[in-house]
């Protein structure tokens, strides 16, 4: 295939896929939300843990290739192999990789009770082997393994209110007509003449232009400053 195909063809499934994505809103909603990475069987991630995200398997990290694509990772099963791995240090495989990166890295990472092997084995062979593995398992607890029963989602923070905020722009008192800029106008001093009173009361801190001054002095009305 001649690479004129080649991009014609790429171009035809990506009009496809994104056109599946505008008239799907499920399928829309699932691709924004976080990813989740399942080191194990992605259905035995604890409910809980799983609430809001989208959890993948291993197959997804190992063609993404980049651990900080997902919120956390969720150990649900390893072998004693991937176990004795992780303890030390070694990414052998996808599973000891992603857990390792994702400490490296400081990507959240939770164990599932029932996905450390050995445990079933517990008071029944050698107590030196199930001693080692355990010792295993304190490990990844020493590296920033938690335990998944004891994940709880953050608390949303709520907003701060704006630090300064602006004070009310006091509206002028008086028989004038207010406005915001405490400004008289020539227009403004005949709407304080037009009466006939005697007096002319001007808020104080008003500013009559010399327009307005020259109605109020015509008018021989008395001004008032409050």
């Amino acid at each position: 295939m001649e690479r004129q195909e080649m991009e014609e063809l790429v171009r035809l499934v990506m009009e496809q896929v994104m056109g599946r994505m505008a008239t799907d809103p499920g399928s829309r909603g699932a691709l924004e939300r976080e990813k989740l990475l399942s080191v194990g069987p992605p259905e035995r991630v604890p409910e809980s843990v799983a609430r809001g995200c989208r959890v993948c398997s291993l197959s997804d990290y190992e063609a993404c290739g980049d651990i900080l694509a997902y919120r956390r990772v969720v150990i649900t099963a390893l072998t004693m192999a991937e176990l004795a791995d992780i303890a030390a240090g070694r990414d052998a495989g996808p599973a000891q990789k992603a857990v390792l990166q994702a400490l490296l890295q400081g990507v959240e990472v939770y164990l599932c009770e029932e996905a450390l092997p050995h445990q079933a084995y517990a008071g029944k062979g050698s107590k030196v082997l199930y001693a080692v593995l355990e010792g295993y398992a304190n490990t990844l607890q020493t590296y920033g393994v938690r335990p998944a029963c004891l994940w709880e989602p953050k608390p949303e923070i709520p907003a701060k209110p704006p630090k300064f905020q602006a004070p009310a722009m006091p509206a002028i008192k008086g028989s004038a007509c207010p406005n915001c800029a405490m400004v008289i106008t020539e227009e403004g001093a005949r709407a304080l003449v037009s009466g006939g009173d005697s007096s002319v009361t001007i808020p104080q801190g008003a500013i009559v232009t010399p327009s307005a001054w020259d109605v109020l002095r015509a008018s021989g009305a008395e001004i008032i400053k409050e």
